[in-house]
């Protein structure tokens, strides 16, 4: 069967929303833009703040216990890493 039986409906109302916002001209299209990222900054910035309360230095004390070497050598591994399954991917 081509389509699935069941339907997203949020998904395709988003779709239908953004197509119509599209509708109205870039610079309407750019004010929404900037809306939806002064909203998703905003709830970044907040989580940030509330979240400086609950830290704690004791969580990070064994984090470089091998020293910054190690935490280097780990980092460029998991970059080389994600370059080389993007490439793999772009192959496919």
């Amino acid at each position: 069967m081509f389509f699935k039986k069941n339907i997203n409906l949020l998904a395709g109302f988003i779709v239908f929303l953004f197509a119509v916002i599209m509708l109205f001209g870039a610079k309407d299209s750019t004010l929404i833009n900037n809306i939806v990222w002064l909203i998703n900054m905003g709830t970044l910035i907040f989580s940030g703040c509330v979240g400086l309360f609950y830290c704690s230095l004791d969580h990070f004390s064994n984090f470089f216990r091998k020293g910054f070497d190690n935490l280097f050598s780990a980092a460029g591994r998991a970059f080389f890493a994600f370059i080389g399954f993007d490439t793999a991917a772009a192959f496919i």
